[in-house]
């Protein structure tokens, strides 16, 4: 939720769903924040794609064209499409070596 404190969401955007389809998936803090991010920009291009962004619009207005794309609701569809692009960047042996580093550290503590 912490990523997406300046993002409109949808009123569909389960967290709790993304939570379970994310866990055991090895994502970290920036890979969600990422997955945040791509979220977001899809609706940057569903409004450039719509046409209702335009190269001219852009360069003379680009502050009342961000507006507008803020204000239009980031989907639990566009979380999902996020999710499906955004590879993990570590993995299962990665948190294996950690756990056994963090058991073997925090005996000596």
């Amino acid at each position: 939720k912490l990523n997406t404190k300046a993002i409109n969401l949808g009123p569909k955007v389960d967290f709790d769903a993304l939570s379970s389809l994310l866990e055991n998936q090895f994502f970290s803090a920036a890979d969600i924040t990422t997955v945040c991010r791509e979220a977001a920009m899809t609706v940057m291009r569903r409004y450039m794609a719509a046409g209702t962004g335009n190269q001219e619009k852009l360069r003379h207005n680009a502050a009342e064209m961000s507006k507008e794309v803020a204000a239009l609701p980031v989907t639990m569809d566009d979380f999902m499409a996020a999710v499906r692009k955004v590879p993990s960047s570590i993995n299962a042996d990665q948190i294996k070596r950690f756990s056994e580093w963090k058991a073997e550290f925090e005996t000596a503590i």
